[in-house]
This record gives structure tokens, C-alpha cells and sequence, in this order.
């Protein structure tokens, strides 16, 4: 009775806690892109293009035109490719950037920071390789604190290459308003 008791205790309690709630996405967030140059390993790392911010929407395209960022040095250039942000995914395609290669250096990085009320945690970024074309090493990808770098330093590309990142978002918020 007793053991028939404890088992229909716990069956009721597994029913109330049920799984963990599944992490908000980032929808309604700000993100925030600029990349950065670091010739080589022991040189100043560089900010190439002034910062652009957009809110992430499912139904626009956060950064369509990345080659029109205005640049902070002088005789180089951003690849003219489009950034697309959803809950838990980034996109990034190459259809505008004709055929070429990225700068080789020891970083030659985008950075996307997200900030926003209620922002979950972004715990990791993931090539997702079933949609991308984009030869790039699953290390030149990461992700902390909120912030997630893609390294695509010396990578050629054209305009049917694309680079899709899932994102995994933890449930506990990283920016909470506080009361």
C-alpha cells in the first residue's frame, strides 16, 4: 500500500514538474554586427566595419547587405553577403558576393551581439552541415556570453554558398529586468 502510494506520488509529481520549459528565441532581441580583422596572432585586433544593430524578426532580413556596411580602414572590403536571424538560427548567404575568398588572417570574424529583455542564454552555435555549402571548421564557430563569432578568414565562397548556425538557447535568461 504503502510502496503503491510512494509510486503514484511520484508518477503525479513527474506530471506536474513535466519537461523543463523550452528556452524563449531570440525574436525581438537586438542584435548587433561588426567585424573584426587580426592580421596575426600577436597584432592588434581591428574593427573593420562601423556597427550596425537591427531587431531580430521572422519576417525581415536583419542584415541585407553586409557588403554596404561602411568600413573603418581603408582599401578593404566586406563580402557582400546576407545575414538572416531567426529564433535559434543564423543564415548567412552569398548570392550578391560573386566568387572569391575571404582575407586570410588569424581572425576575420563576425560578431553578433544579442541583448534584450528576457534574452535567453545562447549556450552554443553549430554549423548545421545539411544547409551549408560554406567550407568552414566547426572551431572558427562559437558562442559566449551572448555573443557569437563566425571566423571565415581565408574561406572562398560563391554565390550559392551559404553557412546556416543553430543556435541552442538555455531557458535561463542572461539579462533579466530586474524589479
Amino acid at each position: 500500500m504503502i510502496r503503491r502510494s510512494l509510486r503514484l506520488a511520484c508518477a503525479m509529481m513527474v506530471l506536474a514538474l513535466g519537461e523543463p520549459a523550452a528556452a524563449q528565441g531570440l525574436v525581438g532581441s537586438e542584435i548587433t554586427l561588426v567585424a573584426i580583422l587580426q592580421r596575426t596572432p600577436s597584432a592588434e585586433p581591428m574593427m573593420l566595419s562601423t556597427v550596425e544593430s537591427a531587431r531580430v524578426s521572422e519576417s525581415d532580413v536583419e542584415f541585407p547587405e553586409v557588403g554596404k556596411m561602411e568600413l573603418n580602414r581603408p582599401g578593404l572590403y566586406l563580402v557582400d553577403t546576407t545575414i538572416d536571424i531567426s529564433d535559434r538560427r543564423i543564415s548567412i548567404s552569398f548570392e550578391r558576393a560573386g566568387r572569391g575568398s575571404f582575407l586570410k588572417a588569424t581572425q576575420n570574424t563576425y560578431y553578433l551581439y544579442f541583448v534584450g529583455e528576457n534574452l535567453p542564454r545562447i549556450e552554443t552555435a553549430r554549423v548545421d552541415r545539411a544547409n551549408t555549402t560554406l567550407p568552414i571548421k566547426d572551431e572558427d564557430v562559437s558562442a559566449a556570453s551572448n555573443i557569437v563569432q563566425i571566423n571565415v578568414s581565408g574561406l572562398n565562397y560563391d554565390p550559392s554558398s551559404r553557412l546556416t548556425i543553430d543556435l541552442g538557447l538555455h531557458p535561463e535568461r542572461l539579462y533579466r529586468r530586474s524589479d
